[in-house]
Parts: structure tokens; sequence; C-alpha cells
């Protein structure tokens, strides 16, 4: 976790914090007001045990007939209803046994009740909490992702241009007749693609219905022999070994050619970006009983666990924003959703060298 973050989180433990204090000290206040209230109830019936004691008979009285009369009159008066003549020689009063059960029976619903009212309180004020967190949170992430991608539009854009830009100045000076200048115009290729390529991200991802795919069965192989060429001279400009193995015979597919080799593009881009000058880029093509299996593995840094369920997420970009990386966090999320509307999956599969993307297509089963 990092400051930020902790220092986002910091408002929201000293909130919970609060909050648990004050309910505790409410509960606390109430259970003790409860205490007090059986107290001034108890203290109650020992000065209606004198009353009735002082205003009905005297208490040395004992004669039959006196207590006869004395509990006569406990029975008529309604307020003396919670007393009763103590067993004894003597006329004396007390509290009934029902009086004092009454008294603790509302103490304990007194009790529950400010319990069950302060979980309540608890439940409702974390959940808001949580909610408010939540949002915050996305709110956060939200603001860092457009800075992000803002920030890598900019240098995705600005780096094929600055390369062009060059190229151009050199051929100026040069001429286009020496090899010298069949270089540049390689390398300055290779950036009309990359940012072709980016632009074609960006559209994509503002397409209005991004599935709406005109499906033709057609050559695996061939497309991707097309993108390899596509990134043959950005590769050779870094001294990256592209390769590619593939099956000898076609492996048919139905596909939206330009869709599908949009993202097969920003797979090889990405292999590409991680790769060390002078690394391998692998590109591997198989079949098994119903797909067409692609792997692209590249011998860069590889793909951090945190990232890993992440790496498909619109605008995402993790370490690599970390790592100076360029890239707008929308290739791999625009290879996922192309292929899923293939019928196909992608997923990162497991590599001891850098990262491997696995993508599968169902084969065609006709030619039309």
């Amino acid at each position: 976790m990092n400051e930020a973050s902790r220092f986002a989180r910091l408002p929201f433990l000293i909130i919970v914090a609060l909050c648990f204090v004050q309910v505790a000290w409410w509960v606390l206040f109430q259970f003790r007001e409860a205490e007090s209230r059986e107290q001034l109830e108890q203290l109650r019936l020992e000065t209606l045990c004198s009353l009735a004691s002082t205003s009905i008979a005297p208490a040395t009285a004992n004669t039959p007939n006196q207590r006869e009369l004395f509990e006569r009159e406990l029975r008529l008066q309604s307020r003396f209803a919670e007393l009763e003549l103590t067993d004894g020689p003597g006329i004396s009063v007390r509290p009934t046994a029902a009086a004092f059960a009454a008294i603790r029976k509302k103490t304990r619903h007194t009790l529950i009740m400010f319990t069950s009212e302060a979980i309540a309180f608890t439940v409702v004020i974390l959940l808001g909490i949580v909610l408010l967190y939540g949002a915050v949170r996305r709110e956060t992430l939200l603001r860092r992702q457009h800075e992000s991608f803002l920030a890598g539009t900019t240098h995705e854009m600005r780096t094929p241009l600055a390369t062009l830009r060059l190229g151009l100045q050199t051929l100026e000076n040069v001429g286009t007749d020496s090899d010298q200048a069949r270089g540049y115009l390689r390398r300055m290729v290779g950036q009309v693609d990359r940012l072709r390529l980016q632009i074609d991200n960006l559209l994509r991802t503002a397409a209005g219905d991004p599935h709406a795919l005109n499906l033709l069965s057609g050559d695996l192989v061939s497309d991707l022999e097309e993108v390899r060429e596509e990134f043959a001279p950005r590769a050779e400009a870094r001294g990256v070994e592209l390769s590619t193995s593939t099956p000898e015979t076609p492996v048919t597919v139905r596909r939206d050619k330009a869709a599908l080799q949009q993202a097969l593009r920003n797979l090889v881009d990405n292999a590409l970006k991680y790769s060390a000058n002078g690394g391998v880029v692998r590109i591997t093509l198989n079949i098994d009983e119903v797909n067409a299996v692609l792997r692209v593995r590249d011998d860069g840094p590889g793909v951090a666990d945190e990232d890993a369920p992440l790496v498909f997420d619109r605008f995402y970009r993790g370490q690599a924003q970390a790592q100076g990386a360029g890239g707008t966090g929308l290739g791999l999320w625009v290879s996922r959703d192309t292929v899923t509307a293939h019928g196909g999956t992608i997923e990162l599969s497991p590599s001891d060298t850098g990262a491997c993307f696995e993508l599968r297509l169902p084969l065609a089963t006709d030619t039309t």
C-alpha cells in the first residue's frame, strides 16, 4: 500500500473509531440509566411500604381483627396493590415478589432494547462508512485512471511523432538512396503503425457498437503473418527477434479480419514494449480438437501477481505506470473484448520468464 492510499484511509479509520466510541458511550450511559431507574423503583416500593404502615394501621397492632382489617385495606386501595403482609407477629408490609419481578423484567427489557438499538446504529453507521469509502475509492481510482490514460496517450502519440520528425530531418540531409535512409524509412513505417494502433484502440473504445463484426472464414496463419510483417521494422530497430511458429497448413477460423488483427497487434505490441533490447518475442500458433491456440510470449519482467487479475481491465496499467512504460491501458482490454465477441477466450498463462498471453478461437466448421 502506498503513502497516498494510507493517507486516504486515515480519515475513514478515525471516523470508524469515533463512531464506535460514541456508540459504546451511549450504551454505557443507557445501562447506567436503567440501573438508576431500577433503584428508584425499589426506593418507591420501600416508601410505599412506610406509607401503608403509617396510614392504615400502627405497626404495633397485632390482634387478629386488626390484621384482618389491615389486609382488607391493602386490597381495597389500588396504590398498595404491590404490597403484602409479612408473616409472623405484628402487622408490617413488604413489596410482593411479583413487584420485584416486574421491576427486573422492565429493566431487562430496557437493556435489550438499548442493546438492539446500539447494534442497529452500529450496522447503519458501518454500512454508510463502507458505502462512502467505496464511492470515494472508486472516484479516486477513476481520477487516477483518467490521469494515467491522458499521460499514456500523450506519450504514445508524441513518441512516434518525435521519431518521425527525426527521421524526416535525417532524410532531408542524407537523401533517400542510401542504406541509412532505408533504415530510417523502416523505423518511420514502424512508428506510423504504432501510432495507427493507438488511434484504432481509441476509436474501438469509443465505438457505439463494438461487437458489430463481419465474420467470414479465413486463414489465421496469413492474418498473423501480416501482423508480424507490420512489426518487423520496429522489432529490427530494437534488436528484438520476432520468432513465429505456425502450422504449414491453413488454420481456418470465422473472424472479422480487421478487428482480429487489431487484437493480435495489441498482443504483439505489448510483448515488444516489455521486451529488452536484444530480446525475443515468440509467437506460436497451434490447433487442438476444436480451437486455434495462439500464444504470444516475451522475455520481459512479466506481470506482477497483484496485476494479473486486472490486466484486461480498461485503462488499467498497474506496474507499467510505475516502470515508466508507455501505453494507454486499452490494448489488452480491446483484445479481450474482440476475442470474446468472436466466441474465443484470452488469458494470461503461467510463464517462467516474461509474460505469456494465450488466445483461443473456435475452428471454422465450414468455409463460407
